[in-house]
Parts: C-alpha cells; sequence; structure tokens
C-alpha cells in the first residue's frame, strides 16, 4: 500500500467517525428536546383527561327535562356564592335585557299613540251628555182611563197628579222614569175626573239621563216595568220611531246605559 492509498484510508475513516459522532449528538438532543416538551404538556393535559367534554352525557335530571337545549345551562351551572361580612350572597347577573323595547317602540294595547291628556276626558264628557231612553207600549185597541190606571197600580207605580205622569222614583222620592200618555201632552187624568170619553193608544216610559240613580240600575228597572206592563196590557214594545223593539235592541239599551259615565244628580257637586 503506497503512501497516497493510506492517506485516502485515513481520510476515510475521520469522515465516517465524524458522521457517526453528529448523528450520535443529534438523537441526543432531540431526546433531551422530547422530555423537555412532554415535562411541558403534562400539566396542561391533565384537565383535558377530566374535560366534562370527554364524558359520556349525562341523563337529563327531573329539573333539567324538557327545558330547551339553549336554556339548560341556566339549571346545569349554578350561579357563584361569595361571602360577604361573613354571610354567603348569591351573585345576579343585573344586566338589562336586551329584549325589552324602548319605551317608544312599544305596543300600545289598542291605546291611541298620539291621545293628549286633553283629549283623553273627552270620552267621558261625550257619554255623559243628558240622553233620553224611551219605550212605548202600543196595544190593537185603544185603552180606557181606569184600564190605564189599574195597571199601572198593579206594580205599585207613583202617580203624581200636579203633572199628571206616573213615576218610579228613589228613596228620597226624586221621579227618575215617567210613565206618560202616547198621546200628546203625556198627561195622564186622574181617574176621578173620568166622564169615559179618555181613550188612549197606549203609554210610553222615559228614562231621561244623569238622573238620581246610577244609570245601569234606571236603565234595567225601566227595561223590567215595560216587560210587566206589556203583559198587564196585552201590548207591545216600540221605540220612538215605532219600530217594534226586540231583545237585541233591549239589550243595546242596556250597553248604552253601563257606557254611560256620569254620577247620579244628586251625589254630583
Amino acid at each position: 500500500m503506497n503512501e497516497l492509498q493510506l492517506t485516502l484510508l485515513v481520510l476515510a475513516l475521520a469522515f465516517v467517525g465524524g458522521l457517526y459522532w453528529m448523528s450520535q449528538k443529534k438523537k441526543s438532543a432531540t431526546a433531551a428536546d422530547a422530555k423537555t416538551a412532554h415535562s411541558e404538556q403534562a400539566p396542561s393535559q391533565q384537565p383535558q383527561q377530566h374535560s366534562p367534554l370527554m364524558d359520556p352525557p349525562a341523563e337529563p335530571s327531573a329539573q333539567t327535562e324538557g327545558v330547551p337545549p339553549e336554556q339548560a345551562s341556566l339549571f346545569d351551572e349554578p350561579a357563584p356564592v361569595f361571602e360577604e361580612n361573613g354571610k354567603k350572597v348569591l351573585q345576579v347577573d343585573d344586566a338589562p335585557d336586551e329584549d325589552i323595547l324602548p319605551v317608544e317602540v312599544q305596543p300600545s294595547f289598542g291605546k291611541p299613540q298620539h291621545q293628549t291628556e286633553a283629549e283623553a276626558p273627552q270620552q267621558d264628557v261625550a257619554r255623559s251628555e243628558p240622553q233620553v231612553f224611551s219605550i212605548m207600549l202600543l196595544g190593537t185597541h185603544e185603552y180606557t182611563l181606569q184600564e190605564i190606571h189599574s195597571a199601572l197600580r198593579s206594580f205599585n207605580v207613583a202617580y203624581d197628579a200636579a203633572t199628571g205622569f206616573y213615576c218610579l222614583v228613589d228613596e228620597d222620592g226624586h221621579d227618575y222614569v215617567r210613565i206618560v200618555n202616547a198621546l200628546n201632552p203625556g198627561v195622564i187624568p186622574p181617574l176621578e175626573e173620568d166622564d169615559g170619553s179618555f181613550r188612549t193608544p197606549g203609554i210610553a216610559l222615559v228614562l231621561g239621563l244623569p238622573t238620581t240613580i246610577h244609570a245601569p240600575r234606571a236603565m234595567e228597572e225601566m227595561l223590567t216595568l215595560a216587560r210587566k206592563l206589556s203583559q198587564k196590557l196585552d201590548a207591545t214594545m216600540y221605540d220612538i220611531n215605532r219600530t217594534r223593539l226586540r231583545e237585541p235592541d233591549l239589550q243595546r239599551m242596556r250597553s248604552a246605559a253601563l257606557d254611560y259615565v256620569s254620577k247620579p244628580v244628586g251625589n254630583m257637586e
């Protein structure tokens, strides 16, 4: 072996030895880095092993059964509790509800949106203005003065000889319903003045509001008396235009009295 070959052999051995030494050093460094990374990841991995996301889903409790998924957290997660002055206090989220509408866009629930305070009482004023309700009782034949007096007295209706009207009166003697002759001027003469010539097609009951008692009570008493007199006289009930009154018409009169806003006359200041 000549000197050149010996030199090349030594260089080859040195090169191979260097490569081996470098590969071993690289492996040692890689192992050290892997060990360090494992030690750093170990604490963060510990909660993941016990994360609720890894646990099987729990059976719904009686409290959360039937609750939508988006609301289940209200029952699953109890509100935080902290101590203050030796007492346990439940922490509550007082954040404003974003779903609450501002005042200017809240529903009016049927209330007129542009009604002013000055306009509101006008509705009551309109319903408290004087109103007159009347019922005419007309028969198939003309009635004598004796028949009229007899029918009215059978229901204990008071007679005012000064005016010639029968009346329903309150506890203080004030009249609130008048029963008059269907013919003008409406006077029913006293029975003592009967000369046998009196004839009338019927009578009329008149209620003027406001009166000395509340409107619904006055209306109901007038309707009750009208029914009784129509049966007693075998008459039919008509309105002022001589249109026959039926039950829906009487109900509308009741509703009008219920809607009538006023104090009894005797209580007005």
